[in-house]
């Protein structure tokens, strides 16, 4: 993608505007950088080359080779004989962001951009929210999620983590400009915040779905999870908006911490609203109506949590001044995406395919489909695994989250990376013990779902909780090919149970 050119000193008063800084290396008047790179290994020449210390390498190392590939300049955290300009700052990584803005034109300052984060229920409010402003706008809006990136109409991308790094988040803002796009709507991860990935976005509002304990084999304690999820709120501008939801313990928190206009969500509704209504079981309706009108909708979303979620996008757009038509067409509009409650057709019975992985997760999902099962005198079936090399904190309390919901359980591999199988199953099964289901353990994830789904009865609700989208499985540090709907559907057919064609 097209850079503008940049001439050292222009470079560095941007930068003095920012931080300290200080010139090195060798002089140079007039130099001019074409662009910038973060890997040395992706350097063209006449980029301007930023060393960052990260947590398992410090590219400061490789800042010869990044010269050698013809870097302009060299932005570092310690001076280096790199016969090249070199200024130094205190750290660097938070300035990637900003400086990729600044190559590239500030393109996030041409769109309405708004922030989704929490625990649970980023990408399903994300896609709520692309639908409404992309009928809003009239034009496909910018999205950057968990699932996928759409970049404008027709151009989508498989994201490798759910927030990018800076300057992939800059490239995509101004692949968005580029296509005519108005609008987007990111995930934005705790790890993401702390990393700098969103440093330099120009956010017109954040939403905060909730604050669960998760990652804390990153964040080692929920205090300090809870500060990073914070932090995006305190550094939005005055004039943003800060969508926050009241019934969250963290709201008081955050409300308190953040300099943008507050508006308050519950899945009731929100202020202003008069006669906000949300029915939760089965398929989500929602009702608002304020002064300027109102919608009823009907939407084909599942759920209590997914009435929440719809509750969070309906608030921010109503706070950006987005109308009632638009909103009624982009809710309409609006399914889970994919992974999230997405259901695998079965005759008979009900299956679906979940991304829940977490104990918070997985009780409001699993509180909405017993009812279901309830309903057409089921039973509610769970297959479901936890993650390896990830926080082992949160195991036993999923294990008691299903156990207590569920009236069969297959528990089994997620993936588990360099772990033992069954030493993560074994910390799942320390929080079992006193739930009322049946419980079965099968370390093979296909054989599991093939077990849950020979189990299943006339009325039954069959979840495959833990993956949703993902279409592989990382076993040791192989990453292969499984989808648990592909598995699911195939199971089907085999059985002769599948009603429509894969």
């Amino acid at each position: 993608m097209d850079m503008r050119a940049v001439e050292l000193a222009e470079l560095r008063a941007y930068l003095a505007a920012r931080t300290r800084v200080r010139a090195a290396g060798r002089r140079a008047p007039g130099a001019r950088c074409s662009g910038i790179a973060v890997d040395s290994r992706l350097v063209k020449a006449g980029d301007l080359f930023v060393a960052e210390r990260g947590e398992r390498v410090d590219s400061h190392e490789f800042i010869a080779e990044a010269v050698a590939r013809g870097a302009a300049a060299v932005l570092a955290e310690r001076a280096a004989g790199a016969g090249v300009p070199c200024l130094i700052v205190p750290d660097t990584r938070m300035l990637v962001g900003p400086l990729a803005a600044f190559f590239l034109g500030d393109p996030s300052a041409r769109l309405r951009v708004i922030g989704v984060t929490g625990t649970n229920g980023k990408t399903t409010t994300a896609y709520c929210l692309w639908r409404i402003l992309s009928a809003a706008d009239r034009a496909t809006a910018g999205l950057l999620g968990t699932v996928e990136n759409i970049l404008g109409a027709g151009r989508t991308e498989r994201p490798a983590t759910t927030t990018p790094g800076p300057l992939p988040v800059q490239e995509a803002f101004r692949a968005m400009v580029d296509a005519g796009a108005a609008s987007c709507v990111m995930e934005v991860s705790s790890h993401g915040i702390l990393q700098g990935r969103v440093a330099g976005v120009r956010f017109r509002a954040g939403i905060l779905t909730n604050i669960q304990s998760d990652h804390l084999d990153y964040h080692k304690t929920f205090e300090a999870y809870r500060e990073a999820k914070t932090r995006f709120f305190e550094e939005l501008p005055p004039g943003a908006v800060a969508v926050l939801n009241g019934d969250d313990p963290s709201y008081r928190f955050v409300a308190a911490r953040t300099r943008a206009r507050v508006i308050e969500f519950t899945r009731r509704g929100f202020p202003g609203l008069a006669g906000a209504e949300v029915a939760g079981e089965g398929l989500v309706r929602v009702a608002f109506r304020d002064g300027d009108g109102g919608i009823a909708v009907a939407t084909r979303a599942w759920g209590g949590h997914n009435a929440e979620n719809i509750c969070g996008a309906v608030a921010c757009a109503r706070a950006l001044g987005v109308s009632w038509d638009a909103i009624r067409a982009g809710v309409e509009g609006f399914a889970p995406p994919p992974g999230r409650l997405e259901e695998v057709p079965a005759p008979g019975f009900r299956v679906f395919v979940d991304f829940a992985h977490t104990a918070s997760a997985l009780a409001r999902m699993l509180d909405s489909l017993r009812g279901a099962a309830r309903e057409t005198g089921g039973r509610l079936i769970v297959v479901f695994g936890c993650g390896g090399d990830r926080d082992r904190t949160k195991r036993p309390e999923m294990g008691r989250a299903v156990c207590a919901r569920a009236d069969a359980v297959y528990l089994t591999s997620d993936n588990p990376r360099t772990e033992e199988p069954r030493a993560i199953i074994d910390d799942v099964l320390a929080g079992t013990a006193g739930g009322d289901a049946d419980l079965h353990v099968e370390a093979d994830r296909e054989r599991a779902i093939r077990s849950a789904l020979a189990d299943a009865r006339e009325g039954d609700v069959v979840v495959i909780a833990g993956k949703g989208h993902e279409d592989y499985q990382i076993i040791g540090t192989r990453k292969i090919r499984f989808d648990d709907r592909e598995v699911a559907r195939r199971v089907l057919r085999e059985r002769g149970r599948a009603p429509v064609p894969v």
